[in-house]
């Protein structure tokens, strides 16, 4: 893939001038409008001070477009947005943690075991 063509629009005519406000870009269309190079923009993302990227596939990693032009309006103050799908997922994380007291673990250890293993009977008598 030539370089040219990782910011072309989907028809494939001339390269993007802006990026666009709604949708998802990957790193190669991203870079034109990021100031920073690529490990920079890694490591303010984990350290949560750019837009959190989505795992597509093992090789596909995308950004919101949306967050990308909220960290360009203002990086300095930028914060990563928890979206309401990741808080659900973190308290029921957190709540079914909580549902069993460690106590209730090793109460539980008792109730399940492995059923006890039965003599063979002979069968020739």
């Amino acid at each position: 893939m030539n370089s040219n063509s990782a910011n072309r629009r989907p028809d494939g005519d001339a390269p993007l001038e802006t990026l666009p406000t709604v949708g998802f870009s990957r790193w190669s269309q991203l870079k034109r409008f990021i100031p920073v190079s690529h490990e920079t923009w890694r490591k303010l993302v984990k350290q949560g001070r750019a837009p959190q990227p989505q795992r597509w596939s093992q090789r596909c990693t995308v950004y919101r477009n949306e967050e990308v032009h909220l960290w360009m309006k203002n990086p300095n103050e930028y914060q990563v947005q928890v979206t309401t799908e990741k808080a659900d997922s973190d308290a029921r994380r957190s709540a079914s943690a909580d549902a069993i007291p460690a106590d209730g673990v090793a109460a539980l250890k008792g109730v399940i075991s492995k059923p006890a293993r039965t003599a063979k009977t002979d069968k020739t008598s």
